[in-house]
C-alpha cells in the first residue's frame, strides 16, 4: 500500500468518525435529525417553559413560607407539570401534609421516593422513613367503584379518573366528600369518614354508563394514576435500558478508541520511515530541480499522514479515556434497577423536623 492510498484510508476513518460525533449530537440535542430552525425553536420553548417553572416555584416559596398551604401545594404542582424535576415532589408532599391532605401528601412523597431513588440523601431518606408507622395510624384509604372514564374528586380536589389504580389515601378521622364528575358537572357523591388504616369501599354513579374518555374539568389534578408499585417497576425498566443503552456505549467506545490508537500508531510509523526516506532522497538529489520537485511532493504527503495518525490518536483516545466512566454509569443504573425490584415503597409523614424548599430546573 502506497503512502496515498494509507492517506485516504486515514481521511475515510475521519470522516466516519467526525459524521458519527455529529449524527449523535444531533440525536442528542434535536431527539432526530431535524432542521437547525426546529431545534433553536425548542430550546427557546424550552427556555420559557424553564422561566415559568422558576416562577411557579418562587411563588410557592412565599405563598409556603407566609402559611397558605394549599395554595403553594397548587403552584408547586403547577411548577413541576411545566418541568418535572424529583425533587420538586418532596416540596408537594410537604405543602399537601401542611394543609392536612394526607393522602395527596403521601402520594407526593412516593413518587419523590420512585423517582429520586439512590440521588435521594441517605439521612433524607432515613428520615421519612422512621415517620412511616406514624402516618399509617392517621391516613385511611377508599376503595372506589364507578363506571369507567370520569373525573374523581376529593374535597374539590382532582384525583385522577376512573378506573382509578390502587386505593386513595385520605386523612382519617376527618369528613371528606368524594364527587364523581363529568368535566365540570357533578354526577354523585358521598360524604365518607374513615379511620386510621381503614380502608372502606365507596359506589358512586351506579346507574352511569362507561366513557370512552373524559376531562377532569378545569381543576388541578396533583396526583398520578399510578400505584407505587407501578411507579416502582416502569422506573426499574427505565433504569435497566439505559445501563443496557451505556454498556453498549462504553464498550464500543473502547472497542472503537482501541481501534483508532492502533491505526493512528501504524500512521504514526509509517510516517517516521517515510520521513527518513525522504530526507535521504532530498539530500541525493544534489540540486536536480525535477528530483526535488518529487520528493517535496512526497514530503507533504508524510506530513498529511503524520497529521491524520495523530488526529485518530487523539480521537482513540479520548474514546478510551470516556469508556469507564460511561460503564460506571451503566453500573450505576443497574444497582438503582435491583435496589427498585426489591424495595418497598413506604408511606411517609408530613412531620418534618424543619421546612426544607429544593428545586431543579
Amino acid at each position: 500500500m502506497n503512502i496515498r492510498m494509507k492517506i485516504t484510508l486515514l481521511s475515510v476513518c475521519l470522516l466516519i468518525v467526525g459524521a458519527g460525533r455529529n449524527a449523535s449530537a444531533d440525536s442528542l440535542e434535536n431527539g432526530s435529525g431535524t432542521e437547525g430552525g426546529v431545534a433553536e425553536e425548542a430550546a427557546s420553548a424550552d427556555s420559557d417553559v424553564s422561566a415559568q417553572a422558576k416562577a411557579a416555584f418562587a411563588e410557592a416559596t412565599d405563598l409556603y413560607v407566609n402559611g397558605k398551604y394549599e395554595e403553594a401545594a397548587q403552584k408547586f404542582n403547577e411548577a413541576y407539570r411545566l418541568k418535572p424535576a424529583w425533587k420538586l415532589l418532596y416540596n408537594i408532599g410537604q405543602a399537601e401534609a401542611a394543609s392536612k391532605r394526607l393522602g395527596l401528601a403521601i402520594e407526593a412523597f412516593e413518587k419523590y421516593l420512585t423517582e429520586g431513588g439512590d440521588e435521594i440523601p441517605v439521612d433524607r431518606r432515613d428520615e421519612v422513613l422512621k415517620e412511616v408507622e406514624r402516618l399509617r395510624q392517621i391516613v385511611g384509604a377508599v376503595d372506589l367503584k364507578a363506571p369507567d372514564g370520569y373525573g374523581v374528586y376529593v374535597d374539590g380536589v382532582a384525583r385522577g379518573i376512573t378506573p382509578l389504580l390502587g386505593k386513595m389515601r385520605i386523612s382519617a378521622s376527618k369528613e371528606h366528600v368524594i364527587e364523581l364528575r363529568d368535566g365540570d358537572i357533578a354526577l354523585d357523591s358521598k360524604t365518607v369518614l374513615v379511620a386510621g388504616q381503614e380502608v372502606i369501599v365507596v359506589t358512586l354513579g351506579s346507574g352511569l354508563a362507561a366513557k370512552t374518555s373524559t376531562s377532569v374539568g378545569s381543576a388541578v389534578v396533583t396526583t398520578h394514576q399510578l400505584s407505587p408499585e407501578q411507579m416502582n417497576e416502569r422506573q426499574r425498566r427505565k433504569l435497566l435500558r439505559q445501563s443496557k443503552v451505556f454498556k453498549i456505549v462504553g464498550w464500543s467506545a473502547l472497542g472503537v478508541g482501541g481501534g483508532l490508537v492502533l491505526i493512528s500508531l501504524v500512521g504514526l510509523g509509517e510516517s517516521k520511515s517515510q520521513k527518513e526516506k525522504n530526507d535521504e532522497a532530498f539530500d541525493d538529489c544534489a540540486g536536480n530541480q525535477t528530483c526535488e520537485t518529487e520528493v517535496e511532493k512526497d514530503i507533504a504527503d508524510q506530513e498529511m499522514l503524520r497529521d491524520g495518525s495523530i488526529g485518530l490518536l487523539v480521537l482513540g483516545a479520548a474514546a478510551m479515556i470516556a469508556s469507564p466512566f460511561i460503564l460506571k454509569a451503566s453500573k450505576k443504573k443497574k444497582r438503582r434497577a435491583e435496589a427498585l425490584q426489591t424495595a418497598v415503597v413506604p408511606v411517609l409523614s408530613p412531620h418534618f423536623g424543619g421546612v426544607s424548599i429544593s428545586a431543579s430546573f
